[in-house]
This record gives structure tokens, sequence and C-alpha cells, in this order.
């Protein structure tokens, strides 16, 4: 019989090792004891020489330098006594009227009255659109001219799998992905794929495979400019407020505008515009063309909230509560905006300066005394 393979257990000692012990930690797995990097989150064979040669490597040395030069915040213990008012508000029932009542807490919180809300941009849920108890149905009891936005991308996909299921394989949308993934992953079978092609059609070079995903309908939709007066009829317009901003769309070419390369700057100086007499000629026009742009048209963003959600709150983190994850949530929000990441950002020295400081604290504290006495007995 073969003599049985020799496996190398993880041994403690290397905890102890002076090149290994700034990095290097233990995990259980079903295997046993497994050895993984600190800084790289990578998991290592449990052989001393693997370990050795993973901390001379580059990708660890780069880790290593960005852990270690990180600045040491000094945070002092945050008094307990005070809830803090979560960034996000809870719901306490997954329906219309526990959608609508975080609506509304939302909108107090930032000082926006309800009326100022012209429309919503929503998916196709029922709980959604639903024609008499959905959210929008309710707001519309409250706000008659309240418009109802169905995401775009979502509706499009709805109305193209509708419209091809009789008609085509239920498994054409799979042989298109794997056509893709088939012949973008190797050299040799795109050139296979050419030959073949030129020898079936005398000597013609083939098409460009392209994913499913990126197929557009840009082209087959009309690009008719709809008439401002038919475009006013979607939203509950009096006859004589159509008629008002249709005479005032007709008029607006007949001046010389500044802004015309950016939209909302084009439409601000359109609302700000004044004539001799001090009057704006063109109000009605433009609020209803700023209404216009702050509809959503698609809830995409949202779904790439929920995505980035999943990413954070991960079921090896399931007790994190709705304040930290709306933390970390901003965080990455703000580095995506800025075009940045955690390893190259770089805290400004103001707020190092704060951190650790009673300054940051006191606005989350509603009464200082009980803060400052509670900070002491901490202390």
């Amino acid at each position: 019989m073969p003599k049985p393979q020799y496996i190398q257990k993880f041994r403690d000692s290397w905890l102890r090792d002076p090149d290994l012990k700034d990095w290097l930690q233990v995990i259980e797995s079903t295997g046993g004891q497994t050895a993984k990097c600190k800084f790289c989150g990578t998991l290592l064979r449990n052989h001393y020489g693997d370990l050795k040669n993973h901390g001379l490597s580059k990708k660890h040395q780069q880790n290593s330098k960005i852990v270690t030069t990180q600045p040491k915040l000094p945070f002092k213990p945050e008094s307990m006594g005070k809830k803090k008012e979560e960034d996000m508000p809870m719901l306490h029932e997954c329906d219309a009227n526990g959608i609508i009542a975080a609506i509304k807490t939302t909108l107090t919180k930032f000082s926006i009255p309800l009326q100022n809300l012209v429309g919503i941009g929503t998916d196709n849920a029922s709980v959604m659109t639903g024609v008499n108890n959905g959210v929008h149905a309710k707001l519309k009891e409250e706000l008659p001219n309240l418009v109802l936005v169905r995401c775009v991308c979502h509706s499009l996909q709805l109305a193209v799998s509708a419209a091809t299921k009789q008609f085509l394989p239920r498994n054409l949308e799979f042989l298109i992905k794997e056509t893709y993934d088939w012949f973008s992953r190797s050299s040799a079978r795109q050139i296979a794929y050419k030959e073949l092609y030129n020898v079936i059609n005398d000597g013609h070079d083939p098409l460009k495979i392209v994913q499913a995903c990126q197929t557009s309908v840009e082209h087959a939709l009309s690009h008719n400019k709809e008439p401002i007066a038919q475009l006013m009829l979607h939203f509950a317009k009096k006859p004589e407020e159509i008629a008002k901003v249709d005479e005032q769309w007709r008029q607006i070419h007949l001046l010389t505008w500044e802004n015309t390369k950016n939209t909302k700057e084009f439409w601000y100086e359109v609302m700000e515009s004044k004539d001799m007499a001090g009057e704006n000629r063109f109000k009605d026009l433009a609020t209803f063309a700023l209404n216009l742009l702050v509809l959503p048209h698609s809830n995409a963003d949202v779904e790439r909230l929920f995505s980035t959600m999943n990413v954070v709150k991960t079921k090896q983190r399931n007790r994190m509560k709705l304040e930290l994850l709306s933390s970390i949530m901003t965080v990455r929000a703000g580095l995506s905006r800025e075009g940045k990441c955690c390893n190259n950002y770089i805290i400004p020295h103001s707020v190092i300066q704060k951190i650790g400081t009673k300054e940051i604290y006191s606005s989350q504290i509603e009464n200082t005394d009980e803060a400052d006495s509670s900070e002491d007995e901490l202390l």
C-alpha cells in the first residue's frame, strides 16, 4: 500500500515568529485550523515556507504598508444614556402604510414639506403601484397631481419577456450569454470561428459577438419629439395652464440664452430671467421643466444600494445595527462620488483632530451636561 501523505497542521509557534506574528492569524475551517493573512485576507497553506514567501511577496508588502501607515485614532467611549437618532427610518410594517410612514418621517427629518413631492419612482411591485392600496394610490389621495414613474429598465424587461414568451425559446438568453462567454475567453476559438465563417460566407469577416446586456433599443425607438401640450396632458393640468405653457414654449426660442449646453443651468436661467417690467415671461414653462427634471426615470440607484447593503451586511455580520450600516454605506457612497478608495483616501487633518474630542460627540447628544458627567464616570 502507498505510504499516506503527511499533511502539515498549523503550529502555534508560528504566531510568535518575528516575521509572521504581525500579520498571521489562524481561523477554523472544515479541514481544521488554517493560516490567514490579516493584511491581504488570503488563506494560506499550512507550510512555513509558503508563509515566509507570502510575507516577502509584492502584494503583501503593499498591503502591509497601507495598514501600518494609517494613523492611530484615539477614540473615547461614547455615552449610551441617550439613543441616537437613526439616519434611516425603520419599517415596522412592510406594507403600503409602513412605506408611506417612512417617507413622511424622512421628509420631516430634512424639513421638506410633503406638498413638494412631485413624483415617485418605483419598481412594478404591487405594494408600490397597486391601483387601490398601493403607495402611489394612497399618496395621491393627499397629492392629486403626484406622478408615478415606473422603472424604465424593469418595465422594458417585463415587456420584452412578455412579447417573446410565445415566439422565442426560453433558453435564448442563455444561448446568447454562453456563446459570448465561450468565444470571449479564448483566442484560439475566435480564430477557428473566423476561419469557419469565412469558408461558409465566401471570405466575409464575421460580425463581432457582443454580450446580451449590451444590446441597445435606442435605434428601435422613435426620436420624434412630443409636443409640449400633449406631454402636459399626462400631468392632470388644466386647459388654461396647458395653453399658457404651450404659448411660452413657442416663444422661448425668440430670446438669446447663455447656458445652452447644460440642461439644469439652462432652465435655472429661464427661471431667473426678467423682462423690462421685472416679470418672468417663462415662469410657468420653467417650473414645469424643473418638475420634469426631478422625476426619477429608473430605480437603478436604489437597486445598487441594495447590492451595496448585501456586501456590507453579510451573514457573518447579521447583528449590525441600522445606524452603523447607514454610516458605512454613506462612506462608501462618498468615496465612490470622489472616485477614490479607502486605500488611497487621505483623512483630512481637521477630521483627525476632532476624533477623540467632545466636539465630535456634542452634536449627537442633546444634553451636554449629562454627556460630560457620563464621560467623566467612564474615564
